[in-house]
This record gives structure tokens, sequence and C-alpha cells, in this order.
């Protein structure tokens, strides 16, 4: 029993959030979850039998304690009275709502997933706390009590009648039947969802390079014997945005592979795909077909009628891997739409930003998403990182053994310590002793002098001297880290310069 007098009783702000399922979660992460707490039983469904059992239960007993024909006879009149008084509650109800019979709302609408190809859960939670500091596209965790009563639904659209337009009464306040209500107790945020992953993994630096050697072996396999470009590969994969410092964000890693042999256009993206899916907790493949560019919304926009955000594909979680397939786009004019598409993926790939478009203004989120290019010249798109593959004749003409090949190399026991591995390397923080301050500044003239280097340069030089110090499992950018960071760096700028 509830005592509303105590003492103890605070009252609070209460704020309501709509959650999503992470967008893009690959299937390994969801197939372990499973096996980890138990079948994935939809809440309607789970609820719903419970209460029915519980009804049963509770209708059994009373039909044992009573007597049997009076007591049969009260139950009709109190059900009878029930029935008919849920009965003109709810005339009254439809009565007071607006009709729906002229425009229903979809539930793909009411669900609004950025990629409602891939499926997905959504909630409406309500935060009771003073103030919060959550921001768009965060990946929380959060405790409470889920409710399923259409009941509530029925009464906040009472209240919202004669403040809002029919669409946006229908959207702000769905069936909870699709999209549920949770009353949070507790919410904290998460940097991961690798299910496989705890604080207190740390690897040894002989397994981390190990595994490094490992996964840099497979990516050189599937790249057509490219030893170069499987090491890009594998240090986009532990990439992170780690710092924003005015203009400049520090560790974005947008890599661009070109020169894919023509007669494995077609394939490629979609296996190089099928192998990164294995690896990284969430991922998204979009091949660049002129449909797709020209007909699926890339920038959040309001709507005005609804009065809420309509989310677009490129609205992801925090290190979601977007392959974007350049190989797929065929011959044809860009449409407005896809004019915007491209504008901002280039904003994305430059800045790690999108702006939300809310029709009288726009508004700029930031975002941390890794971004791997597949075309067949240089790409349209801007790149930190374009890397022109040398493949191998061998591995071109003998690719459709290849590519199975390497995947049978991945065991399910070698998958899961790559899976840990990768995370680990994703978040470490790294150090920059002294004495190697010094080197850098020395080399950085010799590039300048050699190649003709930037400042923008050099920091991507410094950014992929930290991935190989976190791929050997350090946290300190030694001697060794910077120079093979540069000779890697010399030999892709070879490559460019050979064009």
């Amino acid at each position: 029993m509830i005592n509303q007098f105590s003492n103890r009783n605070k009252t609070s702000e209460r704020h309501p959030l709509v959650l999503i399922s992470v967008p893009g979660l690959n299937n390994w992460v969801t197939d372990i979850e499973i096996t980890k707490y138990g079948n994935d039983v939809e809440p309607s469904l789970e609820v719903t039998k419970a209460n029915t059992k519980r009804k049963s239960l509770e209708s059994t007993e009373e039909m044992e304690q009573s007597s049997s024909h009076s007591t049969e006879n009260e139950s009709k009149q109190i059900k009878n009275d029930t029935e008919s008084s849920k009965k003109l509650c709810d005339e009254s109800v439809k009565e007071s709502l607006p009709t729906q019979s002229n425009q229903p709302l979809s539930a793909e609408y009411l669900l609004n997933l950025p990629l409602p190809d891939r499926g997905g859960k959504v909630c409406i939670v309500k935060i009771y706390e003073e103030e919060i500091d959550i921001k768009v596209n965060e990946i929380l965790d959060v405790v409470g009590f889920i409710s399923l009563d259409p009941r509530m639904t029925q009464t906040s659209l009472e209240n919202s009648l004669f403040d809002c337009e029919e669409t946006e009464i229908l959207a702000h306040h769905p069936p909870p039947s699709l999209i549920p209500r949770i009353q949070v107790v507790h919410w904290s945020r998460t940097h991961h969802v690798n299910p496989l992953f705890h604080t207190e993994i740390d690897l040894s630096m002989e397994k981390a390079t190990m595994l490094c050697t490992e996964l840099k072996m497979i990516f050189t396999e599937i790249l057509f014997g490219d030893s170069l470009a499987g090491s890009y590969l594998f240090y986009h994969l532990i990439s992170t945005v780690y710092l924003r410092k005015n203009l400049a964000v520090l560790g974005k890693f947008t890599l661009n592979f070109s020169n894919i042999p023509q007669s494995l256009v077609s394939e490629f993206g979609k296996n190089l795909y099928e192998i990164i899916e294995l690896l990284v907790t969430h991922s998204h493949y979009l091949p660049m077909t002129l449909d797709n560019m020209n007909e699926l919304p890339f920038i959040p926009k309001k709507d005005v009628d609804a009065n809420r955000l309509n989310s677009s594909v490129l609205q992801l979680a925090p290190n979601t891997h977007l392959i974007l397939d350049e190989t797929q786009m065929s011959p044809g004019r860009l449409n407005s739409s896809g004019c915007q598409a491209i504008a901002a993926l280039n904003r994305l790939i430059k800045d790690q930003e999108i702006s939300y478009d809310f029709k009288v203004y726009n508004v700029d989120f930031c975002h941390n998403i890794p971004i791997l290019i597949v075309s067949e010249g240089k790409s349209m798109l801007p790149s930190d990182y374009h890397v022109i593959l040398q493949p191998n004749n061998v591995h071109v003409e003998t690719y459709s053994e290849v590519f199975p090949a390497a995947k049978l190399l991945l065991t399910q026991e070698l998958l899961n310590d790559l899976r840990q591995y990768l995370t680990l390397s994703k978040h470490k923080k790294h150090e920059l002793p002294q004495d190697i301050e010094c080197l850098i500044e020395e080399d950085f003239v010799k590039y300048r002098r050699e190649y003709d280097i930037n400042a923008q340069d050099l920091h991507q030089l410094l950014d992929l001297a930290r991935l190989v110090a976190f791929g050997d499992g350090k946290s300190t950018i030694d001697k060794n880290s910077w120079k093979s960071a540069c000779k890697l760096e010399e030999e892709r700028w070879l490559r460019i310069r050979g064009l």
C-alpha cells in the first residue's frame, strides 16, 4: 500500500524520452544475450500470459471459497455490471477522441526507427530527476517498471484533446502494445554493447599481438593479398573519436578502398561487410544505389503535423560501423534529396556532425560513426585514409575460394577473443612521452619537405600511431609504434603519388 502522506515522499520532475534498441545491432550480440538472459519473449506477450494465469488462479480460488449457486449469480451480476460500465467508459472515450479512420498512423511511422529494415523495439521511458544531461543518440541502460495498460494512454489522450492536433495526439500517444511505457528507477550510460566484454578484461601484450596478427592476416586474404589494406582495415575497426577541440575532431578514421577488380565489384562490398559484422557489435551496410540516395532519408527532419523529429539512416549510435558501397551506384541523376544526402555524408565524414532539420532552423548534433567506403576509383566522398588496393592475381582468380576459407578461419573461440579485443582496444586511453614528441617534430619536418603534408596529415599520422600502439596492447605511443605508423603512411602516400 502506498502512503501518500509519508514524510519520506519526494516530488521530482518527470522527463519523458523515446528509447529504441541500438540500430544495426548484429545477430551475434542478440544470440549471446538470449543465451545469457533467457528467451527473447515479447514483453506484451509475456505480461499478457502472466495476467491471464493470475486471473484464472484468482477466479478458481473464488469459486472454491464461496457457495456455488449464489456466488455464480453474484459473479454474473458483477461481471455484467463491470462490462456495462467498461462499455460506457469506452464509448465516452471514443466519442471524445479524434477519429482515426480518415488517416490512421502505421506501425512503421509510430516506431520511427532509423533502420526500419533491420527491425527494433521502441519504448517511452519516464525518468524522475531534477535535471538530466542525456544527449541525442547516446546508449543507455535503464531499469524500471513496464506498463502496458491501455487505460493510461486513454487518459493521456483525453488530457491532450484540446491542446494538440489529431496527428500529433496519435503520434505522441501510441498504443502500449506497440510502444510500452517504462517508469525508470535507475539509468546509466554505457559506452559499448558487447555482452562478452567487461571492465576487468586486460589482455597481455603477447595475446594482443597474436590477435592483431591473426586478424590482419585474415583481412589481407579477403583484400586480395594486400597486407597494407589489411592493416588499415584493422586500425579502422578500433578507431573512435576521442577528442573534440575547437574545430578539430581527433580519432575519426574514414577509410576508402579503391581499385577493386572489375570482376568482383558487384559482390566485394557485401562480402567484406559479412566479415565485419561478425566482429563488431553494431554496423550497417548501405549500397549507394541511385534509388537509395534519392529516396532514403539521410537527415532527420521535423514533422510539423506530428510535432516530432522523423529519424534518418545516419541517426546511429556511437561507434556504429557504416559501410558505404559506392560500387553499386549506376549512371543517373540525383534529385534534391540525393544532393542533400551527399552533403550530409560529406559533413559527417569531415566533422562527424549532422545538421538536423527543424524546418525553421537547423541544429548540429555530434556523431561518432566510423565510415568505410568501397569504390572503383577514388570515392566522390572525402576520406581520411585513401588506400589504393594492389590486388594479387592469384587471390583475384581464387577469390571464390579465398573468401569462404577466410570465414572458416574465424572459429567461435577466435571470434569471441577478437570481439573482446576490438572493444578493449577501442576504449583505451593513450599517452605521448616527451622523447617521442621530439622525434615526431623531426619526422614532420622531413615529411613536409618530401611529401608536402600539412598539419591535418600530422594529426592523422598521430592517430594512426595511437592505433598501432593499441593494436599491440600498449597504451603509450613508443618509438616502434610511431615508426610503424610512418612506414604505413609512406607506402600509402607512394601509391597515391604513383597514380
